[in-house]
């Protein structure tokens, strides 16, 4: 009836009935697992960010990383029901230390909103319930950090603050300390995951090893491995780490290179993991805990080469056919940066582009699937062929405003790396007889502001036995931490 109407603001009205009516469809499409999803997402981000939830309820994030803190704000405000529900569901996550901050912040929203007396009643019983919780699992446990729950490591008062008096065990607690038995109860994913997420903040609450001298003998080189090509345009190279091997390439992606993988792979980002033969894992692989195999949730595969005998399983690498000539003009300068064999046939897996949005991250895990050692390798029979994975790329498609880095964290290791327009990381995950390197397990930080794009590729390591020799003398299979092995890298000759 509006269109029928000869006046000058019906055009408006039309205008912003269509915009109303385009909310709610959107507001229609939600469903109720979307809202828990979001609501899980703010506690991932607080919790991994150790956020100050009475700033945070008025609207302003504080996020710290490199040594920097960057404040965000919105007009946006948590009311006392809000608040009530993120400290329930913290409590069902097992974050009972964020759980006490937002009964807590609930309670001053009470008294701020005039909360009636029904209301404030049922916030007052509920820090009641969290405070005997957290208490009562502290005295029973010992310890403040499980397989199923973490508190802070000292007892609270009834206004949910350091109570003054704490007992012995407390004032003795040491980060480093925890009963093994607690904290593998149930295969020690929880626990990693706390680990993965103090190394999101820095490292600076939950410390189970000394810092590696490797953070302290950090570099930035030009890198050339003796190519006389290479030596006249080296790559720009810094060191995280140098045991385990873990490095970082600045700009060795253009912005063409950049942009063309975006566009490739946003129309066709899929949750879909059919017909991938790494794109799958089984219930014993993440059930061992200290080393399982993830693959991430919203991604595109490219196949960027096609050689003529895959199908056929027949070696053919003089015969084929590119497919996507950036891609493989990419594939070739890391060939030279990382002086692996990259881009012929069986000697890296295709290109998988991720996007993460706010709270996206990535489990604990370690890429390789322990082929050598015997580990069950169904489905992925093409690793006959082309053997473990040696090492990972990830290249970064986005600066990521907060959040969104990979965290490095086991065996004496304590390093974070951060996305940065146009760099790569790279790492090796064998040690040199083959067998999976536990240090090099890690995890994808929580993107806490704005979103992330990476770029991975995994190197084979069968069709690099020139580049990085095996020395099966040194195996024995899972012996981790009962034998001395050596780590891949690369020699001083290779840099400026």
């Amino acid at each position: 009836n509006l269109k029928k109407e000869d006046t000058k603001d019906s055009s408006k009205i039309m205008e912003l009935l269509q915009v109303l009516l385009d909310e709610s469809k959107i507001l229609n499409a939600v469903t109720n697992k979307d809202l828990y999803g979001a609501l899980k997402g703010i506690l991932i981000i607080s919790h991994t960010y150790d956020t100050d939830i009475e700033k945070f309820r008025k609207g302003e994030f504080a996020v710290q990383q490199r040594n920097n803190v960057t404040v965000f704000k919105t007009e946006s405000k948590l009311k006392m029901d809000d608040l009530h529900v993120l400290a329930e569901a913290a409590v069902e996550m097992g974050f009972i230390n964020t759980a006490v901050k937002y009964v807590g912040s609930a309670v001053n929203a009470a008294t701020e909103e005039k909360a009636d007396n029904v209301n404030r009643k049922k916030i007052l019983a509920l820090r009641k319930k969290i405070l005997n919780m957290h208490n009562g699992l502290l005295s029973k446990r010992k310890t403040y950090l499980t397989d199923e729950q973490i508190t802070n490591p000292y007892f609270l008062d009834d206004q949910l603050q350091r109570r003054g008096k704490q007992p012995k065990f407390v004032k003795e607690l040491k980060h480093e300390e925890y009963d093994v038995s607690l904290i593998l109860k149930n295969g020690g994913d929880f626990f990693d995951m706390q680990r993965m997420m103090d190394g999101c903040r820095g490292f600076n609450s939950l410390r189970s090893a000394p810092k590696t001298e490797v953070k302290q003998d950090i570099k930035c080189n030009f890198v050339h491995h003796s190519d006389p090509y290479v030596k006249l345009g080296p790559f720009k190279m810094e060191f995280a780490s140098r045991s385990p091997h873990i490095v970082m390439f600045h700009e060795i992606m253009t912005e063409e290179d950049i942009n063309h993988f975006v566009e490739f792979a946003t129309p066709r980002l899929s949750r879909s993991r059919e017909n991938l033969p790494d794109a799958s894992y089984s219930k014993r692989d993440r059930a061992e805990g200290k080393v399982k195999v993830i693959y991430k949730s919203v991604q595109a595969w490219m196949k960027t080469i096609d050689f003529a005998g895959m199908d056929k399983e027949e070696y053919t690498p003089n015969n084929f056919t590119i497919l996507d000539r950036r891609a493989e003009k990419l594939s070739s300068r890391l060939e030279k940066a990382l002086d692996l064999n990259v881009t012929n046939q069986w000697s890296s897996h295709q290109y998988q582009v991720t996007n993460y949005g706010l709270a996206g991250l990535c489990e604990v895990h370690v890429d390789p699937h322990g082929y050598l050692e015997g580990a069950d390798v169904s489905g992925k029979e093409h690793l006959q062929n082309s053997g473990d994975y040696i090492g990972t790329v990830m290249g970064y498609l986005e600066d990521t405003p907060a959040g969104g880095g990979t965290t490095f964290f086991k065996f004496d290791t304590e390093v974070t790396i951060w996305p940065t327009r146009g760099s790569a990381a790279f790492w090796f995950s064998l040690y040199t007889d083959g067998v999976r390197d536990p240090a090099s397990s890690h995890g994808g930080c929580p993107v806490a502001v704005g979103s992330k794009w990476i770029l991975n590729k995994w190197i084979y390591s069968f069709n690099n036995w020139d580049r990085q020799p095996c020395h099966p003398s040194n195996s024995q299979r899972h012996a981790y931490e009962d034998v001395q092995k050596d780590r891949m890298s690369w020699p001083d000759s290779s840099y400026y």
